[in-house]
């Protein structure tokens, strides 16, 4: 199963490109954070960028709604693109292929945002990549 799920802020404007039979893509890039905690305690931020294609009726919506800097929630799958550049050599790219999309916040700041470091009662629960459930 090729499945992604991303929550993240637009990187930049969508990019819609209108072919002659009328219909539309639009492709973005989407940045996504996690932090975690290095072996000196200190909390490390990790930003990965993630090239975005949308396509059919959605396009609209992206177009009218998105703009740099909003928080956007989507589902899809990845597929990796090969190309030649001008330089004549052969180049890769991956693009999430969107099937699901939403806008989480229209009125979010082009700086994407961190979540706190999460909390644990106990030191132990430190070294966990989840925070454990309380009874």
């Amino acid at each position: 199963m090729n499945l992604h799920i991303l929550i993240g802020h637009l990187g930049s404007d969508p990019k819609i490109h209108t072919f002659e039979n009328g219909n539309k893509i639009a492709n973005f890039s989407l940045a996504t954070t996690h932090s975690y905690k290095n072996k000196a305690g200190d909390w490390i931020n990790k930003t990965d960028w993630h090239n975005v294609v949308v396509s059919g009726p959605v396009v609209g919506y992206v177009e009218k709604h998105f703009k740099k800097g909003c928080k956007a929630s989507l589902q899809g799958r990845s597929r990796q693109r090969e190309y030649t550049g001008t330089d004549d050599i052969k180049r890769y790219t991956t693009e999430v292929i969107v099937e699901k999309i939403s806008l989480e916040d229209k009125h979010q700041s082009a700086t994407p945002q961190t979540p706190p470091p999460p909390t644990g009662n106990s030191d132990a629960d430190d070294d966990l990549p989840f925070k454990p459930r309380e009874l």
